[in-house]
């Protein structure tokens, strides 16, 4: 037997939507797969017998291959109804239509049951109530199935709830409206939700995308997270204007994430402070910990590296643009991010943007003895290096906006204090045990246990191998996939988030009771010699030096904390070319 003819409709003015991710909804792509080619191969697997994509005319975007895309016939005085409407001549005359809306995510179970049902009726697949996905509380419809005998009967409900609508007796002329028609329900109660017959309820993860919200929560449902962004923030003149354009990006862009201000308080700008201040207000299991003047569109994906448990603090970004203060304002005004910048650089870990459970952020907190702006960037990269295991880090760019610059030192350093200070980070650097005694200064739970490990499975084969770092090589060849730890990748379950903040709130109470004023001079690591005079600056070393020699001199020569954390990565012959010459 013939499968049945699949109508899959993409022709509504989607209005709700209001662009979005910048595209349409039935294009979304929330596992790699539109939602529309999603939809077609489903129907295809689950025995379709013509599948149709209808959208407006000349949209070639809804091309998908073993469907075959038809022009809407549209009407817009037929107001919702017409995304219905509009596929009329292509309902079948010998066999069973099934209309599904173009912008739902069908799980497998649901297509299986919908595409089966040989029932000789007028059917609506649907949501009667609230979703337990995403928390709306109104119902969704998701497809409905009929026979020729029923095209008379459906096409007069229609017309019947357009023209109701057209007259301002009903508000709206969707899928329910016409469902309750369906049902003869007098014109007066059509608006009421109430559920008789001729429906079937589809649980699961089938949801449909009315509103970015509805998307959004679905998807952090979906990926297991839930998201703090965490502003750290101190009021400073000229800096408002970007704070609040960044802080509206975060809202407009990822609705179903909470967005904190952590403030530091009046006196010297201690970052640290102000993270400990927001986290304390953070409920999700992911906290991005995001300066008030930068944005980078590869944020999502850092996330979901930290959510899957393929790592537990990553970097969205590779360089930073520096806009200029023209592009800057172009952009504060509405304009793209993409215009002329005042300087390009190799992001320093730590710095601009990360994201890290919430519990590697509570036990390895920035450092609040940082005073100023300098280094506490790094110090920070440095603990969670040490103590939490190797950085993720993506390849999209970091946007900052142009600011007046901070009081500062110089380019490379904040503070004397603040150099001493990630002194110490540095000389803790890869030693776990006296990284922990230097967090547990002002953390009274440092992070505790082992390093993040990289698990590889090899789909061929199933063999597995364990990295202590993450393997470039293994990550490009396609019959290798990374998995995450099993561990990492089960976030507290929302109804847990509470008692989760009160035990967090009580950990930084202990906090607030140890952590004490910085002295002007810093202590020496233990075990360390008493404090000595600064070095002088040393001579530039011999061609043949050693190249930690020439790293040395380097970095008294960089110009910033950016140049100075990019010295690493340079080889012996690029250091020479760069700081070789005569000052």
């Amino acid at each position: 037997m013939t499968g049945p003819t699949v109508i899959v409709i993409c022709a509504g003015e989607a209005t709700r939507w209001g662009g979005h991710r910048g595209t349409a909804k039935h294009l979304l792509a929330p596992e790699g797969e539109r939602l529309v080619d999603r939809t077609v191969r489903l129907a295809r697997e689950h025995g379709a017998g013509r599948v149709l994509v209808v959208s407006k005319p000349g949209d070639t975007r809804y091309e998908v291959a073993d469907a075959e895309r038809v022009d809407a016939l549209l009407e817009p005085r037929r107001g919702d109804a017409d995304k219905f409407l509009s596929s009329r001549h292509l309902w079948s005359e010998t066999g069973r239509t099934v209309v599904l809306y173009g912008d739902v995510w069908f799980d497998d179970d649901a297509m299986a049951g919908i595409l089966a049902d040989e029932r000789r009726e007028w059917l609506l697949w649907c949501r009667p109530g609230p979703s337990k996905v995403t928390g709306a509380t109104s119902g969704e419809c998701f497809a409905v199935g009929f026979w020729p005998e029923h095209h008379a009967e459906y096409e007069a409900a229609l017309l019947r709830v357009a023209s109701l609508w057209r007259a301002g007796i009903i508000g709206r002329c969707g899928g329910w409206e016409t469902y309750r028609a369906m049902n003869g329900v007098p014109d007066g109660e059509l608006r009421k939700h109430r559920m008789y017959g001729r429906y079937e309820t589809v649980g699961g993860w089938t949801e449909d995308f009315d509103k970015p919200l509805d998307y959004e929560r679905w998807l952090d449902r979906r990926r297991r997270r839930t998201v703090s962004v965490l502003i750290p923030w101190q009021p400073s003149p000229g800096r408002e204007r970007a704070r609040a354009w960044v802080e509206s990006r975060w809202r407009e862009t990822f609705p179903s994430w909470q967005v904190v201000i952590g403030r530091c308080p009046d006196g010297p700008w201690r970052k640290g402070l102000a993270v400990r201040d927001g986290l304390t207000r953070c409920t999700g299991s992911i906290v991005v910990v995001a300066d008030a003047d930068v944005w980078c569109d590869g944020v999502e994906v850092a996330v979901d590296e930290v959510a899957s448990g393929r790592a537990r603090w990553a970097m969205p970004h590779t360089l930073v643009r520096r806009l200029t203060e023209a592009a800057t304002d172009a952009v504060l005004a509405g304009g793209p991010l993409d215009g002329p910048t005042a300087e390009t650089h190799r992001g320093m870990p730590g710095g601009g943007l990360v994201a890290l459970r919430r519990a590697v952020l509570a036990g390895v907190p920035m450092d609040p003895g940082f005073e100023g702006w300098g280094q506490e960037d790094q110090a920070w990269a440095l603990a969670l290096g040490t103590l939490a295991g190797s950085m993720w880090r993506g390849t999209a760019d970091l946007v900052h906006l142009w600011h007046p610059p901070a009081d500062r030192q110089s380019r490379s350093t904040g503070s004397p204090a603040s150099l001493a200070r990630y002194r110490r980070y540095q000389a803790a650097a890869d030693h776990p045990h006296a990284m922990r005694e230097l967090v547990s200064e002002y953390c009274t739970s440092p992070l505790e246990g082992s390093l993040m490990s990289y698990t590889y499975r090899n789909l061929n084969t199933g063999d597995e191998v364990v990295r202590v770092r993450p393997d470039a090589r293994l990550d490009m060849l396609p019959n290798w996939e990374r998995v995450a730890s099993p561990v990492e990748s089960v976030p507290p379950a929302p109804e847990d988030l509470p008692a989760e903040r009160e035990r967090l709130l009580a950990r930084l109470a202990e906090i607030d009771a140890v952590l004490q004023p910085e002295p002007v001079v810093e202590p020496e690591p233990p075990h360390a010699p008493p404090s000595a005079p600064p070095s002088p600056v040393p001579e530039r070393p011999a061609r043949n030096a050693p190249k930690a020699d020439w790293q040395a001199y380097a970095r008294t020569c960089a110009q910033d904390s950016d140049e100075e954390a990019a010295i690493d990565g340079l080889t012996k012959d690029q250091l020479i070319e760069q700081y070789g010459k005569e000052n």
